[in-house]
């Protein structure tokens, strides 16, 4: 009985531990014909992909989010930033 409970917690211990280290990739793609610049707005944690960037048509880009990560992307169209990231976009 001692060795299945042991055998029973570590076995709960490998599967927690394998579950803390996963992280999700999101995979963005541009099926536009023209540039767009995806946003991305992280909640609890570091932002992905440094809060946005350009995105040619036919591209893709993966970023990967660590566990628990929360956030939201939105595509944006006729962006102009300055050399500090300071811009605006047309939608």
């Amino acid at each position: 009985m001692a060795n299945f409970s042991s055998a029973l917690i570590l076995l709960f211990v490998f599967i927690t531990s394998s579950i803390a280290v996963s992280a999700t990739v999101f995979t963005l793609q541009n099926s536009c014909p023209y540039t767009i610049w995806p946003g991305i707005l992280s909640g609890n944690s570091n932002t992905l992909g440094d809060g946005g960037f350009p995105l040619t048509p036919g591209a893709s880009k993966q970023l990967t989010a660590p566990q628990g990560w929360s956030g939201r992307f939105w595509p944006r169209t006729g962006c102009s930033f300055d050399s500090s990231g300071n811009g605006n976009c047309v939608t």
